[in-house]
């Protein structure tokens, strides 16, 4: 599987100033390949039947909002994604975007992996409207790698997409809803060359260093 796919909740505040704030919710409903084909149901462990976990991501973040043309920049968001172990977990919104996520029934739960650098972000209203996050530093727990076995070590982005089921927005506060998909991708050779290139140089740094501390 390369992908979940699901359904998601937001609370976005758009402020005078054009600002905006928001807080998400996504429901996995299953895994997908990655030409977009469904596979199974998103459970962890077993079908849901037989005490399999099933998945939801939040997330949260800000931006900025162009009313001329709808579109929204986003500068900065967190995704977490959390495993429900007896599917008892209660999301909802604390107040405005921005204003977090109350979440009960989780003392069971088990997060799986964290993304915190956003390296595009954007979204546009209309009919559909549509949205686009990447981050390039999502990174396992301990359990998340007992769950997501491969690659190994596990290099990858996230990129979620989706659409909005709201046409328009003014300043204000908005409940929006929508598809939404997270694609893992491995980074290309490129990118992995470069990451080889810095651990190679941080080697040689220790390498210096214990030498001279030996000296």
């Amino acid at each position: 599987a390369g992908k979940l796919t699901g359904l998601y909740t937001e609370e976005l505040s758009i402020a005078a100033d054009n600002s905006i704030k928001f807080d998400g919710i996504a429901n996995w409903s299953g895994f997908g390949d990655t030409n977009g084909s469904g596979i199974s149901g998103v459970f962890l462990n077993s079908p849901e039947t037989v005490g399999g976990y099933r998945l939801y991501a939040i997330f949260s973040g800000e931006g900025q909002f162009n009313s001329s043309d709808q579109t929204f920049t986003i500068t900065n968001q967190s995704f977490e994604i959390w495993a429900d172990s007896n599917s008892d977990t209660a999301k909802s919104f604390a107040g405005s975007g921005g204003d977090g996520i109350n979440i009960s029934g989780d003392s069971d739960d088990i997060l799986i992996g964290t993304a915190s650098n956003l390296t595009v972000g954007w979204g546009i209203a209309g009919t559909p409207g549509a949205f686009d996050a990447i981050w390039d530093d999502f990174s396992l727990t301990a359990n998340g790698k007992l769950y997501f076995t491969s690659p190994d070590p596990f290099y990858v982005v996230v990129e979620t997409n989706g659409d909005f089921d709201q046409n328009t927005f003014t300043s204000g506060n908005f409940t929006v809803t929508g598809d939404l998909s997270a694609a893992f991708k491995v980074p290309e050779p490129s990118t992995l060359a470069l990451l080889g290139i810095a651990c190679l140089g941080l080697g040689m740094s220790r390498r210096k260093a214990q030498k001279g501390t030996c000296a």
